[in-house]
Order: structure tokens, then C-alpha cells, then sequence
């Protein structure tokens, strides 16, 4: 929730960071909220775009990781 309001929960995205946006958990914030129970394809847009959510973390957090085995100090 921190995200959809700091992002602004706008429809529009901008390459500009200084514009608002709508972020991925906006967008499930907004479809959860307005869920028609007889849309089936409603229902998996949103758990499509919370698995693209969680496979970009995964990916930046093993990322961070590698970078952090690869450049780390040891110390005798």
C-alpha cells in the first residue's frame, strides 16, 4: 500500500520519475478493489502481475547478491 500512494496511483506512466504513475501493486490495489466475482480473467490479471512482481524482485535480489559474493572484502 506505501507504493500505490507514493507512486500516485495514476493510469499513466512516464519515464519521468517526477510525474505520478501507476505501479504494478496499484494496479492490483485498483482491480482487487473493483472485482467483478463473475471475471475470471480479472482475477488472473492480477496474480500475473503479482508473479512478474515477485520474478522482478527475485531477479534484483539475486542480482544484489551476486554483486555483493563478487566484490566482497575478506579480512584475515
Amino acid at each position: 500500500m506505501a507504493v500505490t500512494i507514493a507512486g500516485g496511483n495514476q493510469v499513466t506512466f512516464s519515464g519521468n520519475p517526477l510525474e505520478p504513475m501507476r505501479t504494478m501493486t496499484a494496479y492490483m490495489v485498483a482491480q482487487s478493489i473493483n472485482a467483478d466475482n463473475n471475471d475470471p480473467l480479472q482475477a488472473k490479471s492480477v496474480f500475473a502481475v503479482g508473479m512478474a512482481l515477485f520474478a522482478v524482485t527475485l531477479l534484483i535480489n539475486l542480482g544484489s547478491q551476486w554483486i555483493m559474493r563478487r566484490f566482497r572484502e575478506v579480512y584475515q
